[in-house]
């Protein structure tokens, strides 16, 4: 790549999290008593944003918060971490409940922001036109996705969605998306087949399609095969911001022009060290520490306590 890398547009939902911890999670039906609560920085594009950023990207955020008190934390917080807020009028900001239990397993419950589209779809349009990908979750909704997804196509972005939602990514975001990242369930609910190992790319899938495995890795499905990125063994106390840290540092090695093999293997090691942290963005590490960790190997907290560990899990 000549010249100086174009940002990076995240177009999503910035949420306050309200974050719990639990012995164990809730089974249907149940209550828990929870040990601690917290108000942190949330939703998947702030998230990845913040990822992107640590990760040395320039990005542009685009998403929806209320003139309310959560409003104002949120652009003051996101203002804080060296990103340029793009912001889109809403009724409400955006609100997630996070339950974490003593081994870092997580249940999320989301109430996101509704900006309006026409609103928002300016606000994206305005912003691709300096950017060079365009990064994009479903936590505002199909429709929104597709509207980003549209715009970033018309103006020869490359453009990326991330899933991120329990339910089955629709046609026109496949064929809009030149890169899909999603994980076994999604992968099921929007291909209708489990993924397994005999899964291998099919017309109808973006031309590169990853898919999460948690402890296992990422696969990545092509035209031209399925390869395999194995993930890292870390001693995890929080997996709620491994997804998020993954498609951040992935799509900001992309940004930097370097190929898509190596731009894997830096989001998996993003993912891991978020696991070895608690929070979401507060989990999510920087550039040097990526760097730090594929030179010395695995476990920045514990190497030698192979009976604790849990392997890196980029579900999210």
């Amino acid at each position: 790549m000549t010249g100086s890398p174009r940002p990076v547009a995240v177009v999503g939902a910035a949420n306050v999290d309200l974050r719990v911890r639990v012995d164990r999670l809730p089974l249907s039906g149940e209550t828990v008593l929870a040990s601690r609560i917290e108000r942190t920085l949330g939703g998947k594009a702030a998230n990845q944003a913040i990822a992107a950023r640590r990760s040395g990207a320039d990005v542009r955020l685009v998403s929806g918060v209320a003139a309310d008190d959560g409003g104002e934390w949120l652009r003051r917080r996101l203002d804080e971490a060296g990103i340029d807020g793009h912001w889109v009028e809403s009724e409400r900001t955006g609100v997630a409940i996070v339950a974490v239990d003593r081994l870092g397993e997580k249940q999320i419950m989301v109430a996101p922001a509704t900006p309006a589209p026409p609103t928002l779809g300016r606000a994206v349009t305005e912003v691709l036109a300096e950017a060079g990908f365009l990064l994009v979750q479903r936590e505002l909704g199909a429709a929104i996705a597709e509207l980003c997804l549209a715009a970033g196509r018309d103006l020869g972005v490359t453009t990326i969605l991330n899933a991120g939602t329990a339910d089955a990514v629709t046609p026109a975001e496949l064929a809009l998306a030149d890169a899909l990242i999603l994980n076994e369930l999604e992968f099921e609910l929007s291909f209708g087949s489990p993924f397994d190992g005999d899964t291998s790319w099919r017309p109808g899938m973006p031309e590169t399609t990853l898919v999460t495995l948690g402890r296992r890795g990422v696969a990545m499905l092509s035209p031209a095969g399925r390869r395999f990125t194995p993930g890292h063994t870390v001693h995890a106390v929080d997996t709620v911001g491994a997804g998020d840290a993954f498609c951040g540092g992935f799509v900001a090695e992309l940004s930097a022009g370097v190929d898509t093999a190596e731009a894997l293997r830096w989001g998996q090691a993003a993912a891991a060290l978020a696991c070895t942290r608690e929070g979401a963005a507060e989990s999510i590490p920087t550039r040097a520490e990526i760097r730090a960790f594929l030179h010395q190997g695995d476990d920045p907290n514990d190497p030698r306590s192979s009976a604790a560990r849990h392997s890196t899990p980029t579900k999210g």
